[in-house]
């Protein structure tokens, strides 16, 4: 109970999540039990501190919550964070997982994360696509900043 409330006490100044070092701490303590464990954890995703829940519940092999984490990174598009929790679970990576991965990320404009995720689901043709409308939004957005720039010279 003291590691707990160290934790809760160590808090940064945004207080929501606490210090790397007391996070440490916990992580490698072994008199972590079941309960603590789910509050940390808790606390943790409230904070959307992802990866490092993804840590404790990979300290305690808890494969069934680090399913339902990844379940999370398929529907905030995150591939960083699927790829860390398949990789804990040891598990190979699904295509239809990837793919739904993908078209979300494309979605919320994480085109490298939508990129990433097509290659490992072996979609060539679909990382070309997103490429292509990446490179053209970029294109458009430095066209529309050159723009801005010459007319602020002209005036």
């Amino acid at each position: 109970m003291a590691l707990i409330d160290r934790m809760r006490r160590s808090k940064h100044i945004s207080g929501t999540v606490p210090s790397t070092w007391v996070k440490r701490d916990f992580l490698y303590s072994k008199s972590l039990g079941e309960v603590q464990l789910k509050e940390i954890v808790d606390d943790l995703l409230e904070a959307e501190q992802f990866i490092d829940a993804l840590l404790f519940l990979e300290s305690a092999r808890k494969m069934e919550e680090i399913k339902t984490l990844e379940i999370t990174a398929i529907d905030r598009g995150d591939f960083f964070l699927y790829d860390a929790c398949r990789k804990a679970r040891k598990a190979d990576p699904d295509r239809g997982e990837l793919a739904a991965l993908a078209r979300k990320a494309e979605k919320m404009g994480k085109f490298c994360f939508s990129m990433n995720a097509f290659e490992l689901a072996g979609k060539t043709s679909e990382v070309e696509r997103v490429k292509a409308r990446f490179e053209q939004l970029v294109g458009n957005e430095q066209k529309a900043e050159d723009t801005l720039a010459g007319g602020a010279q002209q005036a």
